[in-house]
């Protein structure tokens, strides 16, 4: 399966760990992200370890960018060396234009290496692809900030371009 995806490393990096399995029907180019100002490029070895999946992660255009690939038994993933209080992150993916169902593809964010019972995460997942039923690619974007709100914690849904929130939990009701 040939099948990549790529990950521009512009990053201060966030508190967060990062894991990104990704999923790609066709190879070729990310756009470049937008231009910043006020912000140094980090390079992969500079700020980044590989967690698993070796063969699937190449670094590309003097380690600023990285390609990530899922192939019949791995994705691939990396984690940040540090821990930060902001960044910024950009990430191109790209998924198969096929049946997938029962594929995951994920942009993963969390401290639960730092913080395992009171962790914060967000999550970018892309649930499947239903197109021969008729239902196309269903995405969700999930935020849990258990340090951010107290004890509660959120989940969005995104179903043919249409945002919906639902409240996960939400310990003033």
């Amino acid at each position: 399966m040939a099948s990549s995806a790529s990950c521009t490393l512009l990053l201060p990096t966030l508190s967060l760990a990062v894991i990104l399995l990704a999923l790609c029907a066709r190879g070729g180019e990310a756009r470049p992200p937008p231009p910043l100002h006020g912000v140094r490029p980090l390079a992969f070895d500079e700020g980044y370890t590989q967690i698993f999946g070796s063969a699937n992660l190449a670094l590309l255009r003097d380690g600023r960018r990285v390609r990530l690939t899922l192939d019949e038994s791995t994705g691939a993933g990396f984690a940040s060396q540090d821990v930060f209080l902001h960044g910024f992150f950009s990430a191109a993916i790209k998924l198969p234009a096929d049946y997938a169902a029962g594929v995951v593809v994920a942009f993963y964010l969390s401290n639960g290496d730092v913080y395992e019972k009171t962790h914060d995460e967000l999550d970018f997942e892309f649930l499947g692809n239903v197109a021969a039923a008729g239902r196309g690619w269903l995405h969700a974007v999930d935020w849990i900030g258990l340090d951010w709100i107290g004890l509660g914690g959120w989940a969005g849904i995104v179903r043919d371009g249409k945002a919906r929130l639902i409240v996960l939990f939400a310990p003033w009701k």
